[in-house]
């Protein structure tokens, strides 16, 4: 560390002042388009890192080859927008607009580059890789991009990430109860109490090598350094990252592992997260509650949900074989990649379920295990501190 600033601030600041001088001295025009090239650059990379991660087992070769993906198609983007830009400037003069001109290319150098940054620094961070996501974690110039990123860009960004993610949330195929109106989203708000539980809900993603894919998904801290989440967000990984907001990312070992009620427990050493309470009671039908996550593995969101139904329904484990009977809610609600693992919390804040998979057919609905399965996996749980194996990786 330097100070308040870790070598990986340091090398950002000197990247964005270099493209700063760089635009200055380009103008406005070339640097639109050497910018233009960069992000096609960074677009490739973006999509490119999470498949080519997956091409070696060891984590210090795969952050080389993660490195070096980036780093040629973003100088391939980068030439090539410079050779289109260079064309077409011979054809004009900016001499009578130099000083503006030059101003306006390092700002919007800077800009793009910081947006290109943090793209790549989010997909990166979702790898799985500890001592990597954690450097990425630290970075108070990273947190600083991603403070002044639009809330659409973020949602963007997570949603082209989750086109190669790996798809992973079961789909029942089909509603067992009548729906109920959904939560209408301009209307819903989450109240103090769930908003405050935010803090204890974690991301978890890690790269499942042998199929060869990237999962991510949420969970919510159940005990002191217990995390839960789904079994199918887990299954394969040989570790997982879990990152609560407020808290330091942190490695997690997994200690249980139930693919039939698609329930995993992590240990999660020296996470200073407060457990989330469980209600005394679950939620009847037309009552509201708040499902928290990370869609698509971020940013972190707060939905509204209606209870259709709860009922103890016989479902396939998490590879569609060998059903058991669990007891689940239907939800009207909108469940998306990403949100597996993640709490169903009531107005009190208070865990009454966790979501685990959405409707094949219906965007509007998705289902939650119920208090008894959280329950008795926490039972099981118990204090075990020994990593498990977590079967085989799902979504292939």
């Amino acid at each position: 560390m330097l100070g308040v600033f870790s070598w990986l601030d340091v090398a950002i600041c000197v990247v964005l002042l270099s493209f700063f001088i760089a635009g200055i001295r380009r103008g406005f025009l070339y640097t639109v388009g050497d910018m233009l090239g960069l992000i096609a650059g960074g677009i490739a990379a973006f999509f490119a890192i999470p498949l080519v991660s997956t091409f070696a087992s060891n984590p210090w070769w795969r952050v080389a080859l993660m490195v070096a993906t980036a780093a040629v198609l973003i100088i391939l983007g980068q030439a090539l927008g410079r050779v289109i830009a260079t064309r077409i400037r011979r054809w004009m003069n900016f001499d009578f607009l130099r000083a503006a001109d030059g101003l306006a290319g390092g700002v919007l150098s800077v800009f793009i580059t910081a947006t290109i940054i943090g793209a790549l620094a989010f997909s990166t961070s979702s790898m799985g890789i500890p001592r990597l996501s954690s450097e990425i974690d630290k970075s108070k110039m990273i947190a600083s991009i991603r403070g002044m990123t639009p809330e659409f860009v973020n949602s963007a960004i997570s949603s082209a990430r989750s086109a190669v993610m790996a798809e992973t949330i079961p789909a029942l195929l089909d509603p067992f109860a009548p729906p109920v109106e959904p939560v209408e989203e301009g209307q819903w708000s989450a109240n103090d109490l769930q908003r405050a539980s935010v803090s204890s809900v974690a991301k978890i993603s890690g790269t499942a090598v042998q199929c060869g894919v990237n999962l991510t998904g949420s969970g919510f801290v159940i005990d002191d350094q217990l995390v839960m989440t789904n079994a199918h967000v887990v299954a394969g990984l040989s570790a997982a990252t879990v990152e609560v907001e407020g808290d330091q990312l942190h490695r997690g070992k997994v200690v249980y592992f139930d693919p039939e009620a698609d329930i995993a427990v992590l240990r999660v050493d020296g996470m200073e997260a407060q457990p989330l309470e469980l209600a005394d009671e679950n939620l009847g039908r037309g009552e509201q509650a708040a499902f928290i996550g990370y869609p698509a593995g971020g940013p972190l969101q707060v939905r509204g949900a209606v209870v259709a139904s709860r009922a103890t329904v016989s479902i396939a484990n998490i590879y569609g074989e060998n059903p058991a009977s669990l007891s689940v809610y239907q939800l009207t609600a909108k469940v998306a990649q990403g949100n597996s693992g993640g709490p169903m919390v009531n107005d009190s804040g208070e865990a009454v379920g966790m979501i685990f998979a959405k409707s094949r057919g219906n965007d509007e609905v998705g289902f939650a295990l119920s208090l008894e399965e959280i329950e008795r996996a926490l039972a099981a749980a118990g204090d075990r501190t020994t990593s498990i194996k977590t079967g085989e990786c799902i979504g292939g």
